[in-house]
C-alpha cells in the first residue's frame, strides 16, 4: 500500500510516458481502426521479439495496453479514470514515476503493468467508453459485459476487442483472460456471449476521446443521457431498446448489417471456424493449467496455504469450470449443426474438411450416442478415423502436447463427459468428471488421464470472475 501511495503522489513535471503532439479526431480513430485490424497481434505481449513484450494482462488490461501502444507510436493523448475516487482524477500519458526508464518503450510498459489493477470490465463500460451505433461499429470497438452466472448467481464478466468484422455474421474476437499474466492473446471468430439483465452501460462500446472526460462518462452511461457528440463519433443509445432481450446479439446484428454486404456462411467454412475456436479455447486451458502447475510446484507461501493448496484468492484465476464449459459448447455447436444440415450441403462438403470433422469428434459422436456398436454418424467406415501423420489433414486438426502424449480434441470431450467416483475433502464419495477443472489437481488429473484427487477446497461455487 505505501508502495502504491508514494508512486500515485510522485506527480512532477518531467518527460512523463511520452509527449503527445498530436489529438485525436474522426482520422486519427479510423487509423487506431485499421492498426487493431491490421497490425495488432496476438503475440504483441509475449513474443520476445515484440517492443511491447513482458506486458501482462487480462481482458480488460489488453484493450486499454492496445489503446495505449497506438496512442504512443502516433503521439496521441492517452488517459483513463482513477478508480480510487482519489486525485488526481485521472492518469495520463504525461505519468512521471518512470522517467528514469530509458525508452518510451519501458516506461509504457511498466506503466501499464502498474495500473493494471485499475483496469476492469467496469472501468472498461462505464468510465472510459460509450455504445456505439451499430451500423457504424468497426474493429478496433469492444463488447463488454457479462457473460454467464453461477449457481450462487455470481457474474462472469468478459471484454473482447473486435478485430475483424466478417461478412458472414460474426466477428473475430480478441481477448486476454485472468489472471493478469504475460501471455499470447486468444482469437476467437463468432459472437461474444452476453447476459445483460439489469444494468446499461455493458455492451458493443468505443473510447471516447481525453477531452470527452469533461462530461461525466459513467453518469452517461448508467442514466442514458442524450449523447452530445457529433453523428460521425458513432456513439448510440439504439442498444438501449433490446439490450436485456434475450436475442440481444442477433437483434444487434440484424441492425448491424443494415447497408452492409453479407452472406450466408458455407457449411465448409462453419466447420473450419468451429474447430480454429476449439483449438484457440483447448490451447488457453493448457496455457493456464501449465501455470497452475508452476505455481503448486513452487511451495511459495504466496500462492498456497498450510496444506499446499492454492490459496482462495488465486484458486479462481486457474480455476477452469467455465472454459472447460465454452469447449464442450462449441463442440456441441459443431455436433448440432452437421447433424442438422441436408444431404444436398453435405455432399459438396470437401474431402479436407470433412476428414477434419471425422477426427475432431472422432470419439465425441460415440459418447454422444451411447450404445452404437460402431461410429457411423457420419456413413462412413470405422477406418476413416484413424491419424495418419503426415497426411494433410492432420494439421487442421488441434493437437497438443499433454505429458510428451498427443492430446486431441475427441480425448478432451471423450473425458469431459464421464464421470468417475472419487471422495471430497470430507472424506465422501461423490461423482466428478473424469477431467478436473481444480487447479489443485496434478497436471494428468486436469486432461483427465488420473482418476487421483487432491484433497484441497473448492472455491468455484463462492467466486465472482471478472476477467
Amino acid at each position: 500500500m505505501l508502495k502504491l501511495l508514494l508512486i500515485l503522489f510522485s506527480f512532477h513535471s518531467i518527460a512523463g510516458i511520452w509527449d503527445a503532439k498530436n489529438s485525436w479526431d474522426l482520422n486519427w480513430e479510423k487509423k487506431y481502426q485499421n492498426w487493431v485490424q491490421n497490425e495488432f497481434q496476438q503475440d504483441i505481449f509475449s513474443n520476445p521479439e515484440s517492443k511491447y513484450y513482458g506486458i501482462r494482462t487480462d481482458c480488460a488490461d489488453a484493450i486499454y495496453a492496445a489503446r495505449a501502444i497506438f496512442s504512443m507510436e502516433n503521439s496521441l493523448p492517452f488517459q483513463f479514470k482513477n478508480t480510487t475516487g482519489g486525485s488526481p482524477k485521472f492518469f495520463t500519458n504525461q505519468y512521471s514515476a518512470y522517467d528514469k526508464l530509458s525508452s518510451k518503450e519501458q516506461r509504457l510498459i511498466s506503466f501499464i503493468n502498474f495500473f493494471g489493477d485499475f483496469f476492469s470490465t467496469y472501468s472498461l463500460a462505464f468510465n472510459d467508453t460509450l455504445p456505439v451505433k451499430p451500423n457504424m461499429l468497426s474493429p478496433g470497438d469492444i463488447f463488454v459485459a457479462p457473460t454467464h452466472q453461477n449457481d450462487n448467481g455470481l457474474q462472469y464478466r468478459h471484454s473482447h476487442i473486435i478485430k475483424d468484422i466478417s461478412t458472414r455474421r460474426y466477428f473475430h474476437l480478441v481477448s486476454s483472460t485472468v489472471p493478469s499474466e504475460v501471455r499470447t492473446l486468444k482469437l476467437i471468430k463468432g459472437l461474444p456471449k452476453a447476459l445483460i439483465k439489469k444494468t446499461q452501460g455493458w455492451g458493443f462500446k468505443r473510447f471516447i476521446w481525453p477531452e470527452d472526460h469533461k462530461q461525466s462518462i459513467t453518469q452517461i452511461n448508467l442514466a442514458k443521457k442524450n449523447l452530445s457528440f457529433p453523428k460521425e463519433r458513432g456513439f448510440s443509445f439504439d442498444q438501449s431498446g433490446f439490450i436485456f432481450n434475450k436475442n440481444y446479439m442477433n437483434i444487434f446484428l440484424d441492425h448491424m448489417y443494415k447497408g452492409r454486404v453479407f452472406e450466408k456462411e458455407e457449411l465448409e467454412s462453419f466447420i473450419d471456424r468451429k474447430i480454429f475456436n476449439i483449438c484457440q479455447l483447448l490451447t488457453s486451458r493448457k496455457s493456464e493449467i501449465d501455470k497452475s502447475i508452476e505455481r503448486i510446484n513452487s511451495k511459495r507461501s504466496t500462492y498456497l496455504d498450510k496444506l499446499q493448496c492454492l490459496k482462495k484468492e488465486h484458486y479462481g484465476s486457474y480455476s477452469t469450470p467455465s472454459r472447460d464449459a465454452a469447449i464442450y459448447e462449441e463442440v456441441k455447436t459443431l455436433y448440432s449443426h452437421w447433424e442438422q444440415t441436408n444431404e444436398a450441403e453435405k455432399s459438396q462438403f470437401s474431402q479436407r474438411a470433412y476428414n477434419t470433422l471425422i477426427k475432431a469428434l472422432k470419439y465425441y459422436d460415440y459418447n454422444h450416442n451411447p450404445g452404437r456398436s460402431s461410429i457411423d454418424a457420419f456413413d462412413i467406415h470405422v477406418e476413416s478415423f484413424s491419424f495418419i501423420q503426415g497426411d494433410e489433414y492432420t494439421d487442421a486438426v488441434c493437437e497438443l502436447n499433454i505429458s510428451e502424449k498427443p492430446y486431441y480434441i475427441s480425448d478432451f470431450i471423450n473425458r469431459y463427459t464421464h464421470d468417475i467416483i472419487q471422495r471430497n475433502e470430507n472424506g465422501k464419495k461423490v461423482k466428478a468428471r473424469n477431467l478436473s477443472d481444480n487447479p489443485n489437481d496434478s497436471l494428468l488429473a486436469r486432461w483427465g488421464l488420473s482418476s487421483k484427487r487432491r484433497t484441497c477446497p473448492n472455491y468455484d461455487e463462492v467466486l465472482e470472475f471478472l476477467e
